[in-house]
This record gives structure tokens, sequence and C-alpha cells, in this order.
């Protein structure tokens, strides 16, 4: 197959795109919150004096604020050298090459839409990936504010899924640029706006990210997508709203607006379950199981002695919230 120079994308200057990318991501994460708050200023003025009355700010605003400050302080820029350091280490392996030019474009986007689905099902469906991204879904509100709502290791399930597109031939910063692209999400957290009609049927809604951070039963694990649920309904992960109330969080809530304790709640869970589980067969599932699926030591009432002579024995527990 003819090789492409590795150097010449095509018709894109990546590096510009991506700084005018970055200064758009800036922009949405302090606007959005902002429109948070100007939306949230009638329904407060309305229901002063009343038996419900509306919170004019997200109570778990200021904690999801010190998390996306936490997140990019210390993992975002390593997180994207690492996944890009792999990537490239995995395009140099193969002699595939899928230049970034006019006819192409559609590949890369569905390449972008991809690397985001498959990385972010892992985060899903590892029981240690989901202690992380149990993070970014455990507010029970679901506003602006949970755009800052970020967890410290999401590059590393970005990392693993990152040489499987470039080995095919798709050079590392194109997906990365495209896989970017579903920062259109951003716009889909909240709860507001309903359902869009069409719209739902291909691309990302409020209602179709809505369905993704609810804890309904019939709603779990489902709405992966980026910019569209294409590989949603590809690969079967699918749901459509049906007039459910959806409720937000997660099994295993932090029940806290600390953001160090939102940051460690699921790690405490999933660390208690390795040591309780009795078997080195059931702690390897402990971490690399299905959430949900995997041996949940019995709670402990407090003040009981624990009697580490018995064996505990597996209890089956709710699949973790999407």
């Amino acid at each position: 197959m003819e090789r492409y120079d590795a150097s010449v994308l095509g018709m894109l200057d990546l590096q510009a795109t991506w700084q005018i990318y970055s200064v758009g991501i800036v922009a949405f994460f302090t606007i959005l919150p902002a429109i948070e708050v100007g939306l949230r200023l009638p329904e407060w003025w309305a229901s002063r004096g009343t038996a419900q009355p509306r919170d004019l700010l997200p109570k778990n605003g200021v904690c999801n604020f010190l998390l996306s400050t936490a997140y990019t302080m210390t993992t975002a820029g390593f997180g994207g050298a690492m996944t890009l350091g792999l990537g490239f280490a995995a395009y140099s392996l193969s002699d595939w090459r899928i230049p970034l030019s006019w006819w192409t474009v559609p590949l890369y986007f569905l390449a972008g839409e991809f690397f985001h689905y498959f990385y972010h099902r892992l985060m899903h469906e590892i029981r240690f990936f989901w202690a992380d991204h149990a993070t970014h879904h455990s507010a029970t509100e679901f506003d602006y504010s949970t755009n800052w709502r970020q967890h410290l290791f999401q590059w590393i399930p970005k990392m693993v899924t990152m040489p499987f597109l470039t080995l095919l031939g798709f050079h590392p910063a194109g997906v990365m640029l495209f896989g970017a692209f579903i920062s259109f999400q951003l716009f889909c957290h909240t709860s507001r706006f309903g359902t869009w009609g069409w719209w739902d049927t291909t691309f990302m809604s409020p209602s179709n990210h809505g369905i993704h951070h609810s804890r309904n039963p019939v709603y779990m694990d489902r709405n992966y997508g980026g910019f569209t649920v294409i590989w949603d309904r590809l690969l079967g992960t699918y749901a459509n709203y049906n007039g459910e109330r959806m409720v937000y969080g997660i099994t295993h809530a932090p029940n806290s607006t600390n953001f160090v304790t939102v940051l460690i709640s699921e790690y405490v869970y999933l660390w208690r379950d390795f040591f309780a589980a009795p078997t080195w067969a059931e702690k390897i599932k402990v971490v690399l199981g299905r959430p949900g699926e995997t041996f949940e030591a019995p709670p402990v009432p407090k003040g009981a002695a624990v009697d580490k002579s018995a064996g505990m024995m597996p209890t089956p527990i709710a699949v973790a919230a999407e």
C-alpha cells in the first residue's frame, strides 16, 4: 500500500485547528455554567418562600469546579501526551496510511467517534476504570456545571484505545482532533430542553446524554457516543427516551460535596472488595470485571466486629450507573 508522509496530513493545519478548539473549549467551560445560573435565576426568584425553593447555584458547583481544576493542573496535558505517544508508536509499526483529505474526512469523523465510544465504554465496563469515571457520574444534579466534574485518570482508557485506530493507518493527531469534536456533548449536560425529535435518532442531545447519566435500570449502560449515537446503534447500546423520569447519580453515592471525597469514593469500595475477595481469581475480577458483576463484600454494620475467619460470599449488586 502507498505510504504517505506522516508529517503532512492534507487540507487541515491541525496545530492551528487545535489552538482554535482549545480556545473554544475554555469558552464553553466558562459560558455554559454562566448560562446555567441565568436559567436558574427566574426559577429561584419564583420559588422563594415556597415549600420547595430552587437553589440559585448548583449544589455541586464548587466541587465540580475544584475537580476540573485538579484535572487540568495534574493530568490533562500529561494524559494527552501519553495517548499521542502510544498512538504514534503504533502508527510507526503499521504500513497503512490514511491521509487526511476531503474524501477521508468522513472516515476520520467515524474514527474519532469510535475513539470516544470505545474508551468511554471501557470506563463503564472495567471496574478499575469505572472507579475513576464514577466521579463524573456521581452528581445527583445534571446541569452545565457537571461539565467541570472531571476525573484524573481518564487518559488511561484513551491511551489503550488509540493504537487500535492508528494501526489501521489513521494518524494519531487526526484521531485526537476528531475525537475532541465530541465536545459538542458539553452542551448536552443538562436536564433541560427535552427531546429533539429526529435529531435524537442519530445525534447526541440533552435527553440522549441524560439517559447516559441516569441510574434508572432501563437506561443503564446506554448512549456512550460523542457527537452522534451511530456506534451505539451499531453495537446495541442505544436507548431512546421513553418518558420515564430520570434519576441521576451512581449506586455508591458519595453523598458529599468535598472534591477529595468524591474523587476517592468509588476507589474505597474497590479497595475493600479487592482485599475481601476470597480468591485471587475473584480479586482480579474485582479490578477488571464489569461493575455490578464483581465480588462485593457484605456491608459491616457500624460497631460490629468482623470475623476474619468466616468466608465472605459474593453478593450481587446493582449495575453501576452510567
